[in-house]
C-alpha cells in the first residue's frame, strides 16, 4: 500500500495544484457552468422519458415519407390477370400475406429501421422485429400504449399481433426510451 502511495502521491499533487489554479481563474462561472450542465442534462433525461413513455415524439415529419411502402401480396399477382399484380418489394417494411394479413416489419440492430413506418388501419397487422446482430437497449422493445415488452432476438424474428388497429400512431421505443419510432395507420 505504501509502495501506491508514494507512486501516485505526485500525480495527485500536480492535479491538486492544476484544480486549485483552475478554481481561481474560473471562481463565479465555475458554479453557472455547473448549474447549465446539470440542467441540460435534466431537459435531456426528462425527454428520453416522455419518449420512453409513448407521450411525444421528437422525430422529424421527413423521416416519416420515406419508410413508407406500398401494400403489396406476397407472391405477386393480387387480382390473378397474370401480370397486373405488384410483387413484394424485397425489404420493403409493410406487406401483405396471401391471407390478407398486413406484416410490418422492423429491422432492429443497434436502432429501428425504418423508425417511421405508414400501414393500412382496419387490417389485422403483425409487427416482426428482425433481429439482425441486435444490441443494446433496442433489444429492450416496448409499445406503451398496449402493455408490450419483448427482448427481441439477436439474429432472428420476434413477433407481435397487433390486432386491427384504428387510424393514429402507435408509438414504440427502446425500454429506456433512447431509440423510438412509430407505425402511422391510416
Amino acid at each position: 500500500m505504501a509502495g501506491f502511495v508514494l507512486g501516485t502521491a505526485p500525480l495527485f499533487a500536480v492535479l491538486g495544484y492544476v484544480f486549485r489554479r483552475t478554481s481561481r481563474a474560473l471562481s463565479g462561472r465555475l458554479a453557472a457552468l455547473t448549474g447549465v450542465v446539470v440542467l441540460s442534462i435534466a431537459v435531456w433525461t426528462m425527454a428520453s422519458a416522455l419518449q420512453a413513455g409513448g407521450w411525444v415524439t421528437f422525430d422529424g415529419p421527413d423521416q416519416q415519407s420515406a419508410a413508407s411502402a406500398p401494400f403489396t401480396v406476397e407472391g405477386g399477382d393480387q387480382g390473378g390477370s397474370g401480370g397486373g399484380g405488384s410483387a413484394s418489394a424485397p425489404g420493403a417494411p409493410v406487406r401483405n400475406d396471401a391471407s390478407g394479413k398486413q406484416i410490418v416489419t422492423v429491422t432492429v440492430t443497434d436502432f429501428y429501421a425504418p423508425a417511421q413506418i405508414t400501414a393500412k388501419a382496419g387490417v389485422p397487422t403483425t409487427l416482426v422485429l428482425h433481429g439482425q446482430g441486435a444490441n443494446g437497449c433496442a433489444r429492450a422493445f416496448t409499445i406503451p400504449e398496449l402493455g408490450v415488452r419483448e427482448i427481441v432476438k439477436q439474429d432472428g424474428d420476434t413477433k407481435i399481433d397487433l390486432g386491427k388497429r384504428k387510424p393514429g400512431t402507435l408509438r414504440f421505443s427502446c425500454a429506456m426510451g433512447m431509440k423510438t419510432g412509430a407505425i402511422n395507420f391510416s
